[in-house]
């Protein structure tokens, strides 16, 4: 009867043991899936990255291409503004010597 109960004890060890290689076999899995998961979080994030990179290329140019027309514009003021000034004055001018 001991030799009965000592095999007992020995069968519900391997059935615990068997049990933890499945566990661990289920974890490996896991790790697996969750690996390769990551590997495609990072693919993503290098794209997203390359992405916005681009995108923050563009706003630059856009940026710098809006503030030289928004120069060029003011300069453009200017000159109409000094134009019609010399215009004015040049014609003022003329007034006072057609008055003498």
């Amino acid at each position: 009867m001991e030799a009965f109960n000592e095999y007992v004890v020995m069968m519900e060890d391997h059935v615990v043991a068997s049990r933890n290689d499945k566990e661990i076999e289920s974890i490996g899995s896991e790790i697996k899936r969750l690996s390769g998961e990551l590997k495609a979080a990072k693919r993503e994030g290098k794209k997203d990255a390359k992405n916005i990179e681009a995108l923050t290329e563009d706003w630059r140019r856009n940026y710098h291409e809006n503030e030289s027309r928004r120069l060029r514009s003011r300069g453009i003021r200017t000159f109409v503004v000094l134009l019609a000034l010399i215009v004015v004055i040049s014609s003022s001018g003329t007034e006072r010597s057609s008055n003498l």
